[in-house]
């Protein structure tokens, strides 16, 4: 049976070892909901983006410290 949860798990396993497809994956999957969150929260869209930016930054900069077994 598929579990997309586990493929979730592998992925960021693969990120946090540096794997560019991995951290791409990250981003494609994470940016369109933090920009909703930050468009609601910012008003604008293009200070969404920016906040966008930098969070997803801070995240993949973060990388090496998420433990695995908590949600991401």
């Amino acid at each position: 049976m598929h579990d997309p949860h586990r493929d979730d798990a592998d992925r960021l396993r693969a990120a946090k070892a540096g794997d560019p497809e991995a951290i791409s994956w990250i981003v494609r999957t994470w940016s369109p909901p933090v920009w909703r969150f930050c468009r609601r929260i910012l008003g604008s869209d293009e200070d969404a983006g920016d906040a966008t930016q930098e969070t997803l930054m801070k995240v993949l900069r973060a990388l090496d410290r998420y433990d695995d077994a908590r949600p991401f």
